[in-house]
């Protein structure tokens, strides 16, 4: 009869301890090979050869500690790159970076801590991805590249052309043999990555042209919203806004794409309604992630457009008349519609400016959003978290001098984004945490109306929504009249959603008062409340400053003005929705006139969700 032992095991983040069951009822812990009860969870890998590598584990492991080991792998199981516990641990090596640039998540390897690892790694198949695909060694060389190239393609002043191109040499090279350490250099691989290279600093050097003709010309402010979009300027120390074709300052950030033609904002808005598949929105959302992502799965119920996958990859991408677009190939195409606008009413050209994204953005979001800036042409002088651009806003409007704690309470129209910033004087904003949510905002709001809409119809008719004829056009008929329902409920006590003959003439006609609208919403006021009662804790706020169109609702501000009290306040100065933009451009004067007086001190801690 075979005797059975029973073992436990405690697999912790930095020990492991195991222990027996005897047959004798005993327990005994079992020891490791240096005699200690408890085990360093540490792997280091080392190798005789390229296909060839040894494993030491635990104590042995950490005599390599920092040159080829990694460590706390339960900390990543299952995790995706963008996970905000995993990014409070992260190393910032050169290879990790390169790794949460461009492929974001899932990742299965935590902390590569040099290239001689990574490339074992690569080689015994521990990471998803394998970089032996060529696209990817050539994005390792392009990451690379661009930082070697980042000083002279950021800089305000136009860089003469023999310097840029030695500056170009220098940087090819360097990357060049940065990635023959990483992986045996073939033909095939030089020939790939050189390529890549060399289409990018054909980009650069035309950018770097446009300063040229545009030397001394000023730098714009632009909020690139989830639900509209907005861009200003400071002339003679005056901020105006810059209008699109339609005379308003707010473009609606939406894409229509047409077989010979692709219209922007208002035009493309409107022919939504007759093609909804052709008309693309929420491209910020998408930018940087993942078909699988849990929020995208609930986004799309309400796309009337077609999203799927690229070849090989499981990033996003917007299929309209058979062709794939990546969102930042649409942010792209987006700006340039903004900056030619800009163009128009300036009379010049537009090279540099400020740009706000959300404060949740995760590294890859942020490269790709600053890749779709340069292949619009545009240098980004400085990428400025939202709620601090609103902050500068705020601060330039209000006594000078004066010491304070603000929360920036910002719920736009995609987004909720929340900030505690200190305002120390009258050139000092100290960021001392962030929170927020990427998938609550206005839109939400409008998708919540909506599916009440939906049901009310259905109880009404007894049919099912999905199984009009013409689905998806009445589906981006409803999301518009909903918004400008919700919008009206800001100031009125009761709108009405009307969609006429949907189905075999019948209408859709449902009236909603501001206390069913708040019934609708109330969880996603209630989650708002919680991060806001997340981020303030322990801190004593000396103001709340409302930013973004959406806290313009009452019941928002109600919720507000019940916890803080007469320290919610709204500036008279200027409408919630311009702040984002209008701290950008103030930003982007300062730098254009090298004013170096305003002292912008980053993130103490980072609370995302």
């Amino acid at each position: 009869m075979t005797t059975q032992t029973g073992v436990g095991i405690d697999l912790g983040f930095q020990q492991a301890c195991l222990a027996v069951m005897t047959d004798t009822n005993k327990t005994h812990v079992i020891l490791g090979r240096d005699g200690q009860p408890k085990t360093p969870v540490y792997i280091s890998y080392s190798f005789s050869s390229p296909n060839k590598f040894t494993t030491l584990v635990g104590t042995e492991a950490t005599m390599l500690k920092g040159q080829k080991g990694i460590y706390g792998p339960k900390r990543i199981l299952g995790r995706h790159f963008s996970d905000p516990e995993v990014q409070t641990f992260i190393g910032e090596e050169r290879l990790t970076r390169f790794w949460q640039i461009f492929y974001g998540n899932p990742f299965y390897i935590h902390r590569p801590d040099n290239q001689i690892l990574f490339r074992t790694l690569l080689q015994t198949g521990s990471i998803q991805y394998s970089l032996k695909n060529l696209k990817h060694m050539s994005d390792f060389a392009k990451l690379y590249y661009q930082q070697k190239m980042d000083p002279f393609v950021s800089s305000l002043k136009y860089v003469s052309e023999e310097t840029f191109d030695e500056a170009h040499r220098n940087a090819l090279h360097e990357a060049m043999k940065e990635l023959c350490k990483l992986y045996p250099a073939t033909p095939a691989l030089l020939d790939s990555a050189q390529s890549v290279l060399t289409s990018l600093f054909d980009k650069y050097s035309l950018m770097n042209n446009r300063k040229k003709n545009s030397q001394g010309r000023i730098a714009i402010g632009i909020d690139l919203g989830t639900s509209y979009s907005c861009l200003a300027v400071i002339t003679n120390n005056e901020l105006e806004f810059i209008p699109d074709p339609s005379s308003a300052i707010f473009t609606p950030t939406c894409i229509t794409i047409e077989e010979d033609d692709i219209t922007f904002g208002h035009v493309a808005q409107k022919k939504a309604v007759v093609m909804p598949q052709s008309c693309v929105f929420d491209i910020k959302r998408m930018i940087g992630r993942h078909i699988q992502d849990p929020q995208i799965a609930q986004l799309r119920k309400f796309w009337p457009f077609r999203i799927g996958t690229s070849e090989g990859s499981v990033d996003i991408c917007v299929q309209v008349l058979e062709k794939n677009y990546r969102p930042e190939e649409l942010i792209t195409l987006f700006v340039k519609h903004l900056i030619e606008n800009a163009e128009t009413f300036l009379n010049h050209d537009v090279v540099h400016a400020v740009v706000a994204i959300p404060a949740y953005f995760t590294p890859r979001q942020v490269y790709l959003t600053k890749e779709a800036f340069h292949d619009a042409g545009i240098n980004v002088l400085r990428f400025l978290n939202e709620p601090t651009a609103a902050s500068l806003a705020y601060s330039d409007v209000v006594p000078k001098g004066s010491n304070r704690t603000c929360l920036i309470f910002d719920l736009g129209g995609g987004t909720l984004d929340l900030a505690i910033l200190e305002i120390i004087g009258s050139n000092h904003v100290k960021i001392r945490a962030v929170d927020g949510d990427p998938f609550l905002g206005g839109a939400d709001f409008d998708n919540s109306l909506m599916k009440h809409c939906i049901e009310e119809f259905e109880k009404k008719h007894n049919i099912q929504f999905q199984d009009l004829k013409n689905y998806t056009t009445t589906l981006r008929r409803l999301k518009i009249t909903c918004e400008t329902a919700k919008e009206e409920l800001s100031y009125r006590k009761q709108a009405t959603v009307s969609l006429d003959a949907i189905y075999k003439e019948m209408d859709l006609v449902v009236r909603v008062n501001q206390s069913t609208f708040e019934s609708l919403i109330e969880e996603q006021l209630k989650k708002c409340m919680e991060i806001v009662d997340r981020i303030v804790e322990s801190v004593e706020i000396s103001e709340v400053v409302l930013v973004g169109g959406s806290s313009r609702i009452p019941r928002v501000r109600t919720l507000l003005k019940e916890k803080f009290g007469g320290k919610v306040i709204t500036s008279e100065k200027f409408a919630p929705n311009e702040a984002v933009a209008r701290g950008a451009t103030l930003l982007a004067a300062r730098i254009q006139n090298n004013d170096n007086s305003l002292c912008i001190e980053e993130l103490e801690k980072r609370i995302l969700v």
